[in-house]
């Protein structure tokens, strides 16, 4: 079996990579690099999963862009499935130079499509959607406090939300808006093209080799926060609720999808309802599982951060037959490990 990967050298790319490699498959990862400008700042480290990477001799490794459609193209030539990971992911910097932003999530992804829907062998997609699409609408939601974390207190969401949640008439920022309309392009070319395409729409994936950035991997960043002493940045209340998702769970999904018989799908993919976590509670669990404590330095309220969001993931469990397998207690002491195996990355 033969896959690409684009975005590969990502926290989530470099796992599938990994995955597909130990199953024996071939694996090619490409990857412009532009993410690892934004982790670490110490020469080779700084481009660390790219590098870890070359420990699987079954993996290549492409320097390249997904814009550029001749170097994607000659990277794809046989390959049976795309995964693509590649985006650009930062709200600030969509709201900052929203061009950059289309040109990535967009175009990008057209030339993903355009490139499947040419080649001969017809390659299954999966393709890394966001649950950013909602936008600020569940806002709009009552919810109720419970402890440091809060639930949905509306009954047309009290599993989370769905696949069918509205989309329109609220703001999504630039990066929501490039993301939904790939997220629309993905499914209309597999009803008019015929491709099988798998959309997940993910919320916080989390896990080992993610360097918790200061819009992503919040559980990395307070992870590092706790460990290395530094104070956590908490926006608002610090009661933001999300429903974090172990990345090998994640990984799981897509390859039942791929095994399937289903056509085309998009599924709302997180830990769910009874895998709840915000900040104030993710430093109290550290706390109680290192002995180390990071003093919360509160900050106003980001204003396109939805207050609180988790996925219904009953469509995924029906059709798919998938349900998270690991643990908010499991995947933190996962990642407690591998910090404590990795300190010298950021010390």
């Amino acid at each position: 079996m033969k896959i690409l990967i684009t975005g590969g050298a990502g926290f989530i790319g470099s796992h599938i990579a990994e995955h597909y490699t130990q199953k024996g498959a071939e694996v090619f990862i490409f990857d412009n690099l532009s993410r690892a400008q934004y982790t670490l700042k110490k020469g080779t480290v700084r481009d660390y999963n790219w590098n870890y990477l070359e420990n699987y001799p079954s993996i290549a490794r492409i320097p390249g862009d997904i814009r550029d459609f001749e170097a994607l193209e000659a990277a794809a030539q046989g390959v049976e499935i795309i995964f693509n990971c590649a985006a650009q992911t930062q709200i600030n910097a969509s709201i900052a130079d929203p061009i950059e932003d289309i040109s990535t999530n967009i175009m990008g992804t057209f030339n993903i499509l355009e490139l499947a829907r040419r080649l001969p062998q017809k390659p299954i997609i999966i393709h890394c959607s966001t649950s950013r699409i909602y936008g600020i609408n569940v806002n709009r939601l009552k919810s109720i406090e419970d402890g440091d974390i809060l639930r949905f207190a509306d009954n047309s969401v009290k599993n989370g939300i769905s696949e069918d949640f509205p989309l329109d008439g609220h703001g999504h920022t630039p990066f929501g808006v490039s993301k939904l309309a790939a997220d629309i392009y993905m499914q209309e070319y597999a009803h008019l093209y015929g491709l099988k395409i798998g959309v997940f729409r993910l919320s916080t994936v989390y896990g080992p080799r993610q360097f918790g950035l200061e819009e992503q991997g919040w559980i990395a960043r307070l992870l590092l926060d706790t460990l290395l002493g530094r104070p956590a940045a908490l926006y608002g209340a610090g009661t933001q609720t999300r429903d974090p998702l172990f990345v090998t769970d994640m990984i799981a999904a897509f390859e039942a999808f791929i095994e399937s018989e289903i056509h085309q799908g998009v599924f709302n993919l997180g830990g769910g309802m009874n895998n709840l976590l915000s900040p104030l509670r993710l430093l109290e669990i550290l706390t109680e599982k290192t002995g180390a404590r990071s003093a919360p330095n509160f900050h106003p309220p980001q204003p396109y951060d939805p207050k609180i969001y988790y996925a219904d993931i009953s469509k995924a469990r029906k059709l798919l037959n998938w349900k998270p397998s690991i643990s908010i207690d499991q995947g933190l002491n996962l990642m407690i490990e591998w910090v404590n195996e990795n300190k010298n990355l950021f010390s």
